[in-house]
């Protein structure tokens, strides 16, 4: 059988490697400001954003890092429990270019126990600086939103440990490690 010609658009393994590397460090930031966020972790927050990134979130417009220093207090009032679920993530990675769209699910508790569910997408646009990715705009985008006024519990709800929005969540204490933001740990944001 006659070896095939090379294909003029074919990735090489270190193409194919540098990608997966990419994705991978654009999931984790995906995931550690989904962390920052629920746990009222301002640093860790902002190490979605390179510096001037600009976010539009509906609530907010402005500088990414003024976003994290809005949000993380302002959540911390309105809330009692909090998390953010993202889910299907799209990427088109082009050297040190990247737009990704990722949807997400929220579950917030409001102070008088509604419980407050939306969903949308992110249309974010990464770009690497200084071998770091980072968000460099933020467009969030709301596709439904819902109150639920007066939720009852679930059965022997009380006999779990409930989650904070703060630094003393539960789980900073049993998994340290991950407090340093995941697999790629804190990266220098300058």
């Amino acid at each position: 059988m006659a070896e095939s010609e090379p294909q003029p658009n074919a990735a090489s393994v270190a193409d194919k490697l540098r990608w997966l590397m990419d994705r991978a460090e654009i999931q984790d930031l995906l995931d550690s400001y989904s962390r920052g966020v629920d746990h009222g972790d301002l640093e860790l927050t902002r190490q979605l954003y390179h510096d001037g990134a600009i976010d539009d979130h509906g609530i907010f417009s402005g500088d990414g890092d003024e976003f994290a220093g809005y949000v993380i207090p302002r959540t911390q009032r309105q809330f009692t429990a909090m998390q953010h679920h993202r889910t299907t993530t799209s990427m088109d990675i082009r050297g040190d270019d990247a737009e990704v769209e990722s949807y997400w699910l929220s579950v917030c508790r409001n102070q008088d126990g509604a419980l407050q569910l939306a969903s949308g997408r992110f249309a974010d646009h990464f770009a690497r600086r200084n071998g770091r990715w980072g968000v460099v705009h933020r467009q969030l985008i709301n596709d439904w939103t819902l109150l639920l006024e007066d939720p009852a519990p679930g059965p022997q709800d009380e006999l779990f440990l409930k989650g904070r929005i703060d630094q003393e969540d539960a789980a900073r204490s049993l998994l340290p490690r991950l407090v340093k933001g995941g697999f790629f740990g804190n990266r220098p944001r300058r």
